[in-house]
């Protein structure tokens, strides 16, 4: 793997995150629902690239002292590398930056190894929030880190 380039992604970026959403997620967002995330006011998103393709990117929406992280969505061919964790500390930081009390996120029940990086990281679970997910029906992790 080359030397990856970490950058804000931007809203030409749209059909590359599209394209990898759908390699990654059972129930990928939508065309439409990417670009207004791109294009949010309150919304950043991070994105790794090894050349021209985009191989990770991570996403968090800050509102005053609110930060509740998107996605963080990881190429298969790239995964366990670190690349979702270079993505979190860049979102963690960023969320400090903005003087926030907290972190949120919904995770899969199933997803052991986005829980485990979570916690990594310091979050701890607060909750489930049932049949949150679809295809498959599954229930999200509430989870929350403190960054007082």
């Amino acid at each position: 793997m080359a030397e990856l380039i970490c950058r804000k992604l931007e809203e030409s970026d749209a059909t590359a995150m599209s394209a990898l959403e759908k390699v990654c997620f059972s129930d990928p967002w939508s065309d439409g629902m990417i670009h207004n995330s791109l294009t949010g006011e309150f919304e950043t998103y991070y994105g790794l690239f090894d050349g021209d393709r985009l191989v990770a990117y991570a996403g968090m929406y800050v509102v005053f002292e609110d930060a509740d992280i998107t996605n963080v969505a990881v190429d298969p061919d790239y995964r366990r590398a670190g690349l979702g964790a270079k993505l979190l500390e860049i979102l963690v930081e960023l969320a400090r930056i903005s003087n926030c009390a907290d972190i949120g996120l919904e995770v899969r029940k199933s997803n052991l190894p986005a829980i485990a990086l979570y916690r990594k990281f310091g979050f701890k679970e607060v909750g489930i929030r049932p049949n949150y997910y679809e295809n498959p029906r599954e229930d999200a992790i509430l989870m929350t880190l403190e960054l007082n």
